[in-house]
């Protein structure tokens, strides 16, 4: 699973300039009087009407651009964000919203994206200063001494959306500061040098931190102007732009064969005239990625210094770079904005290089069919496709780039579910979502375990059987399950339920329709195949022909045979390791309970020969 929330920190960020500076004192109706006059004043602020402002935005790294908002009474948003190497835009026209990403791909916005429009609106209609204008909560939380400052701490909550914590400087009465966090990332964005607008004030400076200064964004305001001439044309979703890829010889669809590893789909893919390469085929992953050394080998050139955030929960350093050209089977995108993203960490869990990952960037153009059972896929023009079936098309919705469905857990636990064939585990429910049902306490058994690996480290978790999970009209019985305590990373949000990744999805043929906003299941022999840990308790990697135990199973044949982190696999079932692809271990720890395994371990330096006998964890 990869996320990347830069633009969307910085969109955060800025938007709200125009409706927050100001107030102070003893009750919360006086700091909000004083703050309003500090504004501007009453009639100022309830005569504007439109807004446009610029601000120039400087990011480690050496990416520097502009970013552009408008406001138009009473609904109306845009925001455009051009970082030279990539480019993109959102809106809201009063009914609904749309984003085009750096790719130039058009597409509606949906669930914590519109929570997010509505603070944006709130805030521009000054909606906790006139409650008539939009709903909300308006909330003091007394004083809070920070930098040097006894602030005056407001927690504003618009109608459907999360809260914002204004601090208001006591003695200017505008607000030095905002904290906001809109699901899993808390962002301060700091307040400077006010300038005077029309008798409204501005912030002529903004600082953007997300914990890490490293990744710090700064802005400069470059103009600003209230109640200029909008027209309503300016919100609307531009017309979606002539395709940027070709099908080779004038076909419609190409097919491409996969490996199916740790339930991950690996496609060969060719940036520009380089070998294939080995990419990861991921619905959960919001862009293109390019692994960092693989980028630097073929010589690609990397700008900017981003925060990138995946299933762990801390973060890795990412770059923007350009993909010339880009070729999946037989159709070639011409050009591509992606992420250079350190990926070598992960090599070892798969045992085999990660070179790169493919996700909305060929969901968003095509219209993909997954067939688990061949290990093939086939990427369609969508104009051209028409479904002609017998399986269930489930609506979908797309939120920061990821497909999202509706499910049911154990017959009565509804949420919202990212589909994601990234992911090798079969169902994991999100830390909130497991403590609002409070599923540990609910649950026969529990195992800890390493739950996986992704961009920002290492997963732990409870694994454990739900009854069952309800998706369309089926009904998958006794799903494996990852019960998540993670307090950061994505398996922390309040927004989503859980993730549904290649341990369901592979139970089916699966085809993703963005453009008609559905996924199609169509259940393959493999539907009623029962999902297990590994069956001896091992979680291993390999590193130059070295298989090493990661994590061991407490209480699993393994735990029980003393095996221990850091132990090295010498042989299985006679078999040198080193002849053995990792893939054929785990198949081999994995052929069924009541089998015997042999293996040959070194530990501390010592060999011992050791037969366990596999049996089902859970």
């Amino acid at each position: 699973m990869f996320s990347k929330r830069f633009l969307v920190l910085v969109i955060a960020g800025l938007v709200l300039f125009a409706g927050w500076q100001n107030v102070s004192a003893q009750t919360l109706e006086e700091i909000l009087k004083k703050h309003t006059e500090a504004l501007g004043g009453e009639e100022a602020l309830k005569a504007i009407n439109s807004s446009e402002a610029e601000f120039e935005i400087k990011v480690p790294g050496g990416l520097s651009g502009t970013q552009k908002s408008y406001f138009k009474y009473p609904n109306k948003l845009r925001s455009e964000t051009d970082l030279k190497v990539i480019r993109s835009a959102s809106a809201y026209d009063g009914q609904k919203g749309w984003i085009q990403d750096a790719n130039g791909q058009i597409r509606e916005l949906a669930g914590k994206e519109l929570e997010g429009v509505a603070t944006d609106i709130y805030f521009s209609l000054y909606g906790y200063l006139f409650p008539e204008r939009a709903k909300g909560k308006v909330e003091y939380l007394g004083r809070e001494q920070s930098e040097g400052v006894n602030y005056h701490v407001l927690k504003v909550t618009p109608e459907g959306a999360d809260p914002v914590k204004l601090y208001i400087n006591p003695q200017t009465y505008l607000i030095d500061k905002t904290v906001t966090k809109p699901d899993i990332v808390e962002a301060t964005t700091h307040f400077e040098d006010y300038k005077d607008v029309q008798g409204i004030k501005m912030p002529g400076s903004v600082h953007i931190s997300s914990g890490d200064t490293t990744y710090d964004v700064n802005a400069k305001l470059i103009y600003a102007e209230f109640n200029p001439p909008l027209s309503d044309s300016l919100f609307l979703a531009p017309k979606p732009a002539a395709p940027d890829y070709t099908f080779v010889a004038g076909k419609t669809s190409t097919e491409i064969p996969f490996v199916l590893a740790s339930n991950h789909i690996h496609i060969p893919v060719v940036i520009d005239k380089s070998r294939p390469l080995n990419f990861i085929l991921d619905s959960g992953a919001g862009g293109p990625v390019v692994d960092t050394d693989v980028a630097k080998k073929l010589g690609l050139q990397t700008v900017g210094k981003l925060q990138a955030r995946g299933a762990g929960e801390g973060t890795q350093e990412a770059n923007l770079l350009t993909l010339s050209r880009m070729r999946v089977g037989d159709v070639v995108i011409d050009s591509a904005a992606a992420t250079a993203i350190s990926l070598s960490f992960l090599n070892k869990y798969e045992g085999m290089p990660i070179e790169g990952i493919v996700g909305y960037d060929l969901f968003s153009r095509f219209v993909v069919k997954i067939d688990y059972q061949n290990q093939k896929i086939t990427l369609y023009e969508p104009s051209s496709f028409k479904y002609e079936g017998k399986g269930e098309s489930i609506p979908i919705t797309l939120e920061d780039n990821h497909p999202h469905i509706r499910a049911i857990v154990d017959g009565k636990y509804e949420g919202n579910f990212v589909i994601d064939c990234g992911a090798r585990s079969s169902l994991t429910l999100y830390t909130p979502f497991v403590e609002e049902h409070d599923l540990v306490a609910k649950s026969d058994k529990t195992i800890d375990v390493l739950a996986g690996v992704g961009v920002g480290g290492k997963v732990m978790g409870k694994a454990t059987r739900m009854q069952s999970i309800k998706i369309g009209d089926f009904v998958i019985p006794a799903p494996l399950t990852t019960l998540s305590s993670a307090k950061a990373g994505a398996l922390s949000s309040e927004k989503t339920a859980g993730n549904i990744g290649g341990g369901i999805l592979k139970r089916f043929t699966v085809i993703f329709d963005y453009g008609n906003k559905r996924m199609i299941l169509e259940p393959n022999a493999d539907f009623a195949y029962e999902d297990n840990l590994d069956m001896a308790g091992l979680w291993l990697t390999r590193e130059n022909d070295s298989t090493k135990v990661d994590f061991v199973v407490d209480g699993s044949p393994a735990g029980n045979a003393g095996i221990k982190e850091g132990d090295v696999i010498v042989s299985v079932n006679g078999q040198p390791a080193k002849d053995l692809s990792l893939r054929d271990i785990r198949q081999t720890l994995m052929s069924g309970a009541g089998n015997t395994v042999a293996l040959t371990i070194s530990s501390e330096g010592k060999e011992r020969n050791i037969d366990l006998t596999l049996q089902k964890l859970i």
